[in-house]
């Protein structure tokens, strides 16, 4: 692809970054939302933590997955996929009422979001070299470290305020960056298979 002008490095990757964010916001926010969770859904401290770390294992599991699905199909396949597994997910953990919903929601969302940092570095890396690459991935980086920052205050505000459920479905605010990152999405992929 040719080089992205330079007046549109930094709105593009603050869109990036906007699409990573929720990938990290959906471990930092739901931990501070566990107590109330497991109050109101009566959770022993084992079933706590799979709330964590179920997210987190089929994240690090899906990102490697979908990287090389990327490397195959393109990223705008792997952003779909993504996609529909934060939505499905988030459905799930939001609406759940017992443990078995709410970790399989948490898997689906954890499986979704690794599209995120890998598409979003995927395009990044296809758009920019050189000087205006490293400004991205600068830009991303920084909108990531403010938003994941932010992970504890946004729970503990959005639990107080509002509800766990609606903590629970924050990994969806992936889902309107997916849709203004497509277009940038490539749709074939790097190697033959």
């Amino acid at each position: 692809m040719a080089q992205a002008p330079a007046r549109s490095v930094t709105p593009t990757a603050v869109l990036l970054g906007l699409l990573i964010a929720p990938s990290a916001l959906g471990v930092s926010t739901i931990a501070v939302a566990l107590p109330t969770i497991s109050a109101d859904l009566g959770l022993s401290h084992p079933q706590a933590a799979w709330v964590l770390a179920g997210y987190t294992l089929a994240q690090a599991i899906s990102v490697a997955l979908l990287g090389r699905l990327a490397d195959v199909r393109g990223t705008r396949v792997i952003l779909l996929i993504g996609g529909v597994l934060i939505a499905v997910g988030s459905i799930f953990a939001s609406a759940s009422e017992g443990f078995a919903a709410l970790l399989v929601g948490r898997l689906f969302q954890g499986a979704g979001v690794a599209a995120a940092p890998v598409a979003g570095f995927s395009v990044a890396a296809a758009l920019y070299e050189g000087n205006a690459r490293a400004k991205a991935v600068g830009v991303i980086s920084a909108v990531l470290a403010v938003l994941s920052g932010s992970g504890s205050l946004i729970g503990g505000l959005l639990t107080d305020g509002l509800s766990w459920r609606v903590v629970a479905a924050v990994p969806a605010l992936t889902l309107p960056a997916i849709a203004f990152t497509l277009h940038l999405a490539s749709r074939s992929g790097a190697t033959s298979g």
